[in-house]
């Protein structure tokens, strides 16, 4: 009892200090009632995402087949459905949860890649709008929500929209590199550009 004691006290501190192939170890070492725990199978989790992803994808199988109705279920498959193609399962778990929240700007830009990757721009653009709507300080949206309406062709919006950022962020538009960007190829030969640059 004492020697589980000391695994799982190593176990817990493993992952956050770096150490994640030795958590993993140790993880396998542990009876099956601590590894059913559910503070263990998170911290599974954790140190699998750093090892592989045959190591990830079955802790979040395991971890999916012990709490399959706690609410952290959905959050934390999201990325096995995505792993597994299953984009549809994935953005209805962001739906959900978003739901549950109230609405919540990390979960609308998840939502928003996993759509820009199946090529439906249109619909990413409302999710990552979604997004700094509702976290306005969040700057990595900002510059996706760029990145949708340059895939989009939709160049009054890409302007507008790094406009905004240059004067909430104070950017410097020249130096973020759009001419080595590829859905930037067409924006930084138009007028619009120009005249951004200009204005700086």
């Amino acid at each position: 009892m004492v020697d589980q004691g000391k695994q799982l006290e190593e176990f817990m501190a493993a992952v956050p200090a770096g150490r994640h192939q030795r958590a993993l170890e140790i993880y396998n070492k542990l009876p099956q009632e601590l590894q059913q725990e559910k503070a263990v199978m998170i911290n599974r989790i954790r140190a699998s995402i750093e090892v592989s992803d045959s190591a990830y994808r079955s802790a979040i199988e395991d971890y999916q087949a012990a709490y399959p109705n706690d609410p952290s279920c959905q959050l934390v498959c999201i990325d096995l459905y995505a792993m597994n193609g299953e984009y549809d399962k994935a953005i209805a778990a962001i739906k959900s949860l978003n739901e549950s929240v109230g609405g919540d700007a990390h979960l609308y830009f998840l939502q928003s890649a996993l759509l820009a990757e199946q090529y439906q721009y249109e619909e990413a653009a409302r999710a990552i709008q979604l997004a700094v709507d509702k976290e306005p300080e969040y700057e990595a949206a900002w510059l996706v929500r760029a990145n949708i309406h340059a895939e989009l062709g939709n160049f009054a919006k890409v302007t507008s929209s790094l406009r905004e950022m240059r004067d909430e962020f104070e950017y410097d538009i020249e130096q973020l590199g759009l001419e080595y960007t590829p859905e930037y190829r067409e924006y930084v030969k138009s007028d619009e550009y120009r005249e951004l640059i200009d204005e700086q």
